[in-house]
């Protein structure tokens, strides 16, 4: 009897992997509801990784490198990020599936080539405005959290404070300058068959 009971388990377990792996996340794809993609900058960054604390979905952060290429890392919702070639952001979000895809901000923290690749293929949703706080109340829309840009804008004031005591410029008038990109997410390095 009891090793009906254990082949009945095998095969329900069997039956929830090959169910696209809905059930159990660590095994097979899992759906992503929403892929937020969006540049390793402060203002974005915060934002992203706002959305990704309360949704549990992964983001694609866009980092600025020498000789105006970029390198991608993937950010699933565990801490460890992983790399990947630019060239395969078209097939990565594939792989993904996600069912709709969120762009942060304008140009300069998103090139419109990757909007570009997505575009047609899944449903986007483009945040440009210059105005952060706004881009945070949709992003609040999106995910039916009102909260979320009331806590994103107490966040950026903290970050600022403590940019300001690290003897960044006070004068708040002057134009803005290109944003500046943060520290390279934490790497994983690749599991080895």
């Amino acid at each position: 009897m009891k090793g009906w009971r254990n082949l009945t388990v095998l095969a329900l377990v069997v039956a929830c992997v090959s169910a696209d792996g809905a059930g159990f996340p660590w095994f097979g794809k899992r759906r992503v509801e929403t892929l937020v993609v969006t540049g390793n900058y402060a203002k974005s960054r915060l934002l992203a990784e706002l959305f990704q604390y309360e949704t549990k979905q992964p983001i694609v952060l866009i980092s600025p490198e020498d000789y105006g290429r970029e390198q991608l890392f993937f950010m699933p919702t565990v801490p460890e990020a992983m790399v990947f070639d630019p060239s395969k952001y078209a097939e990565f979000v594939d792989y993904l599936r996600p069912q709709r895809v969120v762009f942060l901000g304008d140009t300069t923290f998103v090139p419109q080539t990757y909007i570009d690749q997505v575009r047609g293929r899944y449903p986007t949703v483009v945040l440009n405005s210059r105005d952060w706080l706004d881009n945070a109340k949709a992003v609040g829309t999106l995910i039916k959290d009102k909260g979320l840009a009331k806590r994103y804008g107490s966040y950026f004031e903290k970050l600022e404070a403590a940019a300001d005591g690290l003897g960044a410029p006070a004068d708040r008038t002057a134009a803005p300058a290109l944003p500046e990109p943060l520290a390279l997410p934490q790497l994983v390095p690749p599991v080895q068959p």
